[in-house]
């Protein structure tokens, strides 16, 4: 039954369907921004992960050349430190130096009266007595902010102490936690760290913990001031700079406490950080990513444009219709039976009509795809969302001819064919579910038909049963030579059709289903009714029989 409000149930589907796009392109863009950001946060973490590599690599020369002297000079450290070039190729480390085990007190006044030779205020701070004694003896470079750390027994103060002890147990490269630095004189005080690796003396083996706490000679060392040493890193991150990125690193767990570094001190946070973990040298940071949420030019003009286009469309779409139902309440008054056989030029002059009219702004549409796609300056994704617009458009003109096709009759191109044939290439070309079987026959019979129309037919029939058995059943498909004519059967294994709406299911625009057009069943019986055949339904099995003369 004609519908009076057809034309606003139109405007709203098709506005419907217009935000239904955008949301999707809307959450295509986040999906895709999500994915590029957890690229560009991976590579941040690998690269953080590489510059403590290279520092780890200072460590070990430096270590590499106690092993190779009897005595290591602070001149001899000097000369090692300016031919790293640390400053130059490490940047970002406040200080190389080596921390001297000294022993016990008598080793401690010894140790000292050796030092005031060269260094007449040296002194070992903190003061006070204790069972062990280490000393800060040489630093590179030497500077009003580093002297600070000459002469300093790290093993006094607990942070140090534990990444210390570590090193000398483990002998390898220890992280100390979050420390302030001795080296903090003035008003600029930073959050640090420093890196250790342990010297053992080369007489004595450094096997077990207990050798290796007696044979322990000092620790080569690097000392991070964590602002300095950050930003020294952000020039070589241009993805963070490009895209606007905060960046927070937090030392073991995240805390205000244990914040280490923050890009964009005294900012408000973004929203939704992203956080992962990185280990090393015995140590656990949390790195913490956030930006804030943008959209490059190309993604903003397609989502204006998308309700732009979708409501002009939809405007349209509801003048053509309320304009056909002008023609369509007058087809209302005459008798059921010229309702019936006017219908379906009722609306092949719709469709046709909305063919025409659509097609011209398709045709405008993939005009300029194709114009915009000829610019070289295009980056590659840009490309890519003009690739989905074209596809999109030519969908939208196949979905148009599929409908006049329903509408047209155009000549058969009858000739002899395979049913079996035909009935496979049908089962190889729908979309059919893992979960429905489909039986075909084992015989085969030479019909005369167009093999191309037959195919829809069957087609069409094939899929109303899976969707009847909500993708999940069997299908049965038998023919029969019955003498005169051959009989074509698809039952299924679906609930079956409700009685009061049996006679309807073959009458144009006719559905139960939310989203059908009501012309599947349609176009079956009217190819079946062009082949000069006849089809009708049963129940309990569903079973649709279609009967083909020879």
């Amino acid at each position: 039954m004609h519908s009076k409000h057809i034309d606003f149930v139109a405007l709203g589907g098709s506005l419907f369907i217009t935000f239904v796009v955008l949301g999707l392109f809307y959450s295509y863009i986040l999906i895709q921004k999500d994915n590029e950001f957890d690229l560009i946060t991976k590579d941040l973490t690998a690269s953080i992960e590489n510059r403590l590599v290279n520092y780890e690599q200072v460590l070990y020369a430096g270590q590499g050349l106690f092993i190779s002297s009897d005595q290591v000079t602070s001149n001899e450290w000097k000369s090692f430190v300016q031919n790293q070039k640390v400053e130059q190729r490490f940047t970002g480390v406040q200080v190389v130096g080596y921390s001297h085990k000294i022993g016990n007190s008598e080793n401690l006044n010894k140790h000292i009266e050796e030092m005031l030779i060269t260094y007449p205020n040296y002194s070992v701070r903190p003061s006070g007595e204790r069972a062990e004694y280490h000393s800060i003896i040489y630093i590179e470079p030497v500077n009003a902010r580093n002297l600070q750390a000459f002469g300093y027994d790290m093993f006094t103060e607990s942070v140090r102490r534990a990444a210390l002890e570590t090193a000398r147990d483990t002998g390898t490269v220890t992280i100390s936690g979050k420390v302030t630095l001795v080296q903090e004189i003035g008003n600029d005080v930073q959050p640090g760290f420093l890196m250790f690796l342990p010297v053992y003396k080369n007489t004595q083996t450094h096997e077990s913990i207990e050798e290796k706490s007696e044979s322990l000679q000092g620790f080569v060392y690097c000392a991070f001031r964590a602002y300095d040493l950050f930003n020294s890193m952000l020039p070589d991150f241009p993805q963070a700079e490009a895209h606007n990125m905060r960046i927070k690193v937090y030392d073991n767990e995240k805390s205000d406490e244990n914040l280490l570094y923050d890009s964009k001190k005294g900012l408000a946070d973004n929203d939704e950080p992203k956080s992962t973990q990185l280990e090393f040298g015995h140590r656990k940071w949390v790195l913490e990513f956030s930006r804030p949420p943008t959209f490059n030019n190309f993604e903003t003009i397609v989502m204006v444009a998308i309700p732009a286009i979708g409501v002009s469309m939809s405007t349209f779409v509801f003048i053509a219709i309320r304009s056909n139902q002008r023609h369509m309440d007058r087809i209302t008054k005459l008798n059921e039976d010229l309702v019936k056989s006017e219908k379906l030029s009722a609306i092949g002059q719709l469709a046709s009509r909305l063919a025409h009219d659509i097609r011209n702004p398709l045709s405008v549409i993939k005009n300029t795809v194709e114009i915009a796609k000829n610019n070289k300056a295009l980056d590659e994704k840009t490309v890519s969302q003009l690739d989905r617009i074209d596809r999109a458009a030519s969908k939208i003109n196949y979905q148009i001819s599929d409908t006049l096709d329903f509408v047209r009759t155009t000549q058969l191109q009858i000739k002899e064919n395979s049913i079996k044939q035909i009935l496979s290439l049908v089962v190889d070309r729908i979309d059919k579910p893992s979960t429905v079987t489909i039986n075909l026959p084992e015989s085969d019979h030479t019909i005369k038909c167009d093999a191309e129309k037959l195919e829809v037919a069957i087609a069409n029939l094939i899929t109303n049963s899976i969707q009847a058995m909500d993708g999940d059943g069997t299908i049965n498909i038998r023919v029969n030579d019955q003498d005169k004519f051959y009989t074509l059967e698809i039952e299924d294994s679906g609930p079956g059709i409700s009685e009061n709406i049996l006679p309807k299911i073959f009458e144009p625009l006719f559905t139960t289903k939310p989203k059908g057009t009501g012309l599947g069943l349609a176009t079956v019986k009217n190819i079946v009714e062009q082949h000069n055949g006849s089809i009708y339904v049963k129940n309990n099995p569903t079973i649709f029989t279609i009967h083909l003369p020879k």
